[in-house]
């Protein structure tokens, strides 16, 4: 192809397709060195860069015919070409320079770094960060020293580092020729230590010579070079004369804000009070420059100094210094807020009030720094900062509470007691227990109390009972806070070995507003062997009107004391057993109420004035007793069993519910609700003792009683919930009160006209009897067997009657029942409070009659594991979910299992138990009345997540259960 064609296809870029223009690349290069030059001609031609994607076509275009034809002639053009060319243009001519690369004509491409276009200049220099070396060095040493050189940065950035300290005289042309901003830019470079290398002398000449600078911007560089490069003492040395000369320049003062050092601080500092208005607020100025923690208690004392002007320049360089972040934000406001001007605390809070918290830990930084202050400084700066109200300043000041000085410690707990911060309870809780500084302990409590939040008051209870050495300024503290009904609940203390304890309790009680619960524990005191303790508590019971009977209170009051003290543990049960100490039960575990034993006489001072005259004639004739009791003023009531015993007399006293829980709360499967909705039929709840029988036949008559107008009857030894009428009509009858026998309450029962019968425990074949003669006769009938099986509890009934008997009962049965519930309640593994529900249920359907009918229960598991969509559920199969849900330990339901060999072989296939102990399981016996059941067609638990769950217990868990 012809030069003239070349050029003509250039200089049109009429290409139409990627393809066309490779193919006149193809047909054009490679072209001799002068072609290549009139090539580059054409870019430069007017009107032709305006041409959009033509031109970008043209530059892409004459790139690649210089790829192919590249030699060092062209260097110097292409380089020349720079200056004329257009953006586009420059970026093809870059890329081809490093390929040309000329080394005798690197000058031609210097003196481009000196071009006016910044543009042309930036294209240069990244081509001699490629190519460039001695001779470029040499060239721009000449260059910089130019008047009119535009490219002075541009030739030390690209030439620094790959000359490092061989570059030094350019760095040194550029400080002694250039302008402010090129004399600190070169300043910069002179100052690193990675540049000046061994040639330290040679850089200190060029900087002592630019000492003489006028500028306060260059001087302060010229200073911070200086610093980087020699010991800054060493410079000092050689300045400080000038600095503190009478007619030292403020220029030279001002400098030294580039200088970081403390001593240069302090000779700033010395220099702000002497001297001409200029030289003092130059000095103010190179402080707040310095921007290092040492300026600020020179700022801050100047700032407080007699000039205005002083004053105000050292304030706004404090201000602006905190807002830049440039000194640590906390010396600052230490400084300030501890200054005994009030003036100065009060320009800090605002201060820190302006200042938006980007530092989270400023809190406690502050804290930190305070450590080593006087405890009025540190009283003063944290009043202040209690004012701030700094959102992190409560963590802060917990983290001291762990400090290792008893000072800081008791420091932390003043800080809290001003900052009252509800968030710190437990904090202060731990302190108030863990701590070995009696003062820091106390003050803790204090603390709590100055919170004045309700929520502090069950800890300071906790505390009350739990740690003798803070009882006294705990039980203040609760006074403080008017928890009156934690303080009564605390009143046992009247009886506590310390008088000081006892005397509080009385102070205490007095505030209270219910002064016949109040007067129950008061009573303990009036034979106090104190005098005063004795005066004082019968002037409290003569303020209520009561009489001061100290038989009386020795009599009942120590029970009810007991009584109360296992309520608030959340007792089940309180055991009272004659030659030794109190227990109580809660969730299955037996616990000490006291270290003292009970002896026999007490037992029967206690218990046997509780009795009517015919519990009395009973229980000498041998008997056990049954009856209820309720402590008066505590809403708390009792079953109580009274016994004969080894070691004397015995009592078990169950704690009865003051209000019926909800049958959606206790965690019963879900079709247990809609017991309450058969019209006729017998319902029995079966479970060993303490599982909760009771209290699921209470939910069930609750039920009915609040929405069926019906007439509900029930014969109870002793009445154990109380059923106010609501819908329904309900009548209670406690054997021994109201009735002379259960016998009696039965016979004459069907002429009171019930629609609802509950018969509490089957215990007799005449109460089964009666049952069942009721349930068939169109009466809903409820009642309680001691059976873990639904299977089993139909056995119980049919084997309680003579044999010839049975056959009929069996037919009595399979018509008149309903439903059977069997319960039991396991230890949770899952960290919840209280105990889990697992059930057993049965619904009376026509398989399950006929089964029963014909004497085949043990067939009834498998009628409830095929009837899963009825509602029906097996103990077993309820144990397997709550060991998969790791709700309870999986020997815990492996005890509780009805076919303990099956259970304990789906435990060791799913990994719940070792293979070995699952042999041991099926290798033992089984009681025979499990076997009965579980033998036969009995299916096997599962672990399958489709079994059916338990209906949830409502908000906070299933409430206490009483059997």
């Amino acid at each position: 192809m012809l030069l003239a064609e070349k050029i003509r296809a250039l200089r049109d870029a009429a290409w139409a397709t990627p393809e066309e223009l490779r193919g006149f690349v193809s047909a054009a290069a490679p072209a001799p060195a002068a072609e290549i030059e009139r090539l580059l001609a054409v870019l430069s031609e007017p009107g032709l860069a305006s041409q959009g994607p033509r031109h970008v076509n043209r530059c892409s275009a004459f790139k690649a015919i210089a790829f192919a034809s590249v030699e060092p002639a062209l260097f110097a053009p292409l380089a020349r070409a720079l200056r004329t060319a257009d953006p586009v243009a420059r970026r093809a001519i870059a890329a081809v320079l490093p390929r040309a690369n000329d080394v005798e004509a690197h000058r031609v491409l210097c003196d481009v770094l000196g071009d006016p276009d910044p543009d042309a200049r930036a294209h240069a220099a990244a081509v001699l960060e490629q190519v460039g070396g001695p001779s470029a060095l040499t060239a721009l040493q000449r260059l910089v020293a130019q008047r009119d050189f535009a490219g002075r940065e541009e030739a030390m950035q690209v030439m620094v580092p790959k000359a490092r300290h061989r570059a030094i005289p350019l760095v040194a042309a550029v400080l002694e020729h250039g302008t402010r901003r090129e004399q600190v830019a070169a300043l910069r470079y002179l100052g690193d230590p990675a540049l000046v290398g061994g040639r330290v002398d040679e850089v200190v000449v060029h900087l002592r010579r630019a000492l003489a600078v006028r500028d306060a911007a260059v001087l302060a560089e010229v200073l911070a070079a200086l610093a980087n490069v020699l010991p800054e003492e060493s410079i000092l040395d050689e300045i400080e004369a000038r600095v503190a000369a009478p007619d030292a320049d403020p220029v030279l003062i001002d400098a030294l804000g580039g200088m970081r050092s403390a001593r240069t601080a302090a000779l700033l500092a010395a220099r702000s009070r002497s001297g001409s208005a200029a030289q003092r607020l130059a000095a103010v100025r190179a402080l707040r420059r310095m921007a290092i923690g040492d300026v600020v208690p020179h700022l801050v004392e100047i700032a407080h100094g007699a000039d205005p002007s002083l004053r105000r320049a050292a304030m706004e360089s404090l201000i602006a210094l905190a807002e830049e972040r440039k000194v640590d934000l906390a010396r600052i406001l230490v400084a300030l807020l501890g200054h005994a001007d009030p003036e100065a605390r009060r320009t800090a809070v605002a201060l820190a009030k302006n200042i938006e918290s980007g530092a989270v830990d400023l809190a406690a930084r502050l804290l930190d720094l305070l450590r080593n202050e006087d405890w009025f400084v540190r009283e003063r700066v944290l009043d202040s900062l209690v004012e701030l109200r700094f959102p992190e300043l409560a963590p802060a000041i917990v983290q001291l509470l762990d400090d290792p000085s008893p000072v800081i410690r008791r420091y932390a707990v003043y800080g809290l007691l001003r900052l009252r911060d509800p968030e710190t309870l437990g904090a202060m809780l731990l302190v108030a227990v863990r701590d070995d500084d009696w003062w820091v302990r106390e003050q803790a409590v204090l603390a709590i109390a100055e919170l004045a939040d309700a929520r502090a008051i069950p800890y300071l209870a906790a505390l009350v009972r739990e740690r003798e050495d803070l009882r006294v300024a705990a039980l203040e503290a609760l006074g403080l806070l008017e928890g009156e009904d934690a303080i009564v609940e605390l009143g046992e203390l009247v009886g506590d070995p310390d008088a000081t304890v006892r005397s509080t309790m009385l102070e205490l009680l007095d505030r209270a507003r219910n002064g016949a619960r109040a007067a129950f524990y008061v009573q303990a005191c009036v034979g106090d062997a104190i005098p005063a303790i004795a005066k004082r508590a019968r002037e409290l019971l003569a303020k209520w009107k009561v009489s001061p009977d100290r038989d009386a209170a020795a009599a009942v009051g120590v029970l009810d004391r007991l009584l109360v003290a296992a309520s608030r543990q959340e007792a089940d049960d309180v055991l009272l057993h004659a030659g030794r100490p109190p227990h109580a039960k809660r969730h299955g575990v037996v616990f000490p109420l006291a270290r003292a034993e009970i002896t026999g006489d007490e037992l029967a001072v206690m218990l046997i004035p509780l009795l009517t005259p015919r519990q009395t004639e009973q229980f000498d004739r041998g008997e056990d007793v049954d009856f209820s009791y309720e402590v008066k003023g505590f809403d708390l009531r009792f079953r109580v069993n009274l016994f004969r015993q080894s070691t004397g007399l015995a009592a078990v006293l169950r704690r009865i519910a003051g209000t019926v829980p909800e049958l959606d709360t206790l965690g019963l499967p879900a079709i247990v609700k809609s017991f309450a909705d058969f019209p006729h039929g017998l319902v029995l709840v079966g479970g060993p003792t303490g599982s909760g029988k009771s209290t699921t036949l209470a939910a069930l008559i609750d039920a009915i009683n609040r929405s069926e107008p019906r007439h509900i009857v029930t014969i109870e030894d002793p009445i154990e919930v109380q059923h106010p009428s609501r819908s329904s009509v309900v009548n209670q009858r406690e054997v021994g009160a109201h009735t002379a026998s259960f016998a009696d309450a039965l016979r004459s029962i069907l002429r009171q006209d019930p629609d609802v019968i509950l018969v509490g425990e089957l215990r007799d074949v005449t109460t089964m009897e009666f049952a069942l003669q009721a349930a068939e006769t169109g009466h809903l009938v409820f009642a309680t067997v001691h059976t873990v099986s639904a299977a089993a509890s139909i056995d119980r009934l049919v084997h309680a009657f003579p044999g010839k008997q049975q056959g009929v009962v069996r037919s009595m049965i399979a018509d008149s029942l309903r439903a059977v519930c069997c319960q039991q309640l396991l230890r949770r593994v899952d960290g919840q409070p209280g105990r889990v529900l697992a059930c057993d249920v049965l619904i009376a359907n026509d398989a399950v009659s006929n089964l029963v009918r014909k004497d085949k229960c043990f067939q009834l598991p498998s009628i409830m594991a095929t009837s899963r969509e009825l509602g029906m559920c097996s103990m077993d199969d309820e144990l397997a979910r709550l060991v998969t849900q790791r709700i309870v330990a999986p020997d815990e339901a492996l005890s509780k299992a009805n076919d303990r060999p099956a259970f304990a072989s789906m435990l060791a296939a799913n990994g719940f138990l070792d293979a070995d102990e699952a042999r041991s399981v099926r290798g033992a016996s089984i009681a025979p009345g499990v076997a009965s059941t579980a033998s036969g067609s009995r299916a096997r638990p599962s672990l399958s997540p489709a079994m059916p769950s338990v209906a949830p217990p409502g908000p906070g868990g299933p409430p206490r259960r009483t059997g």
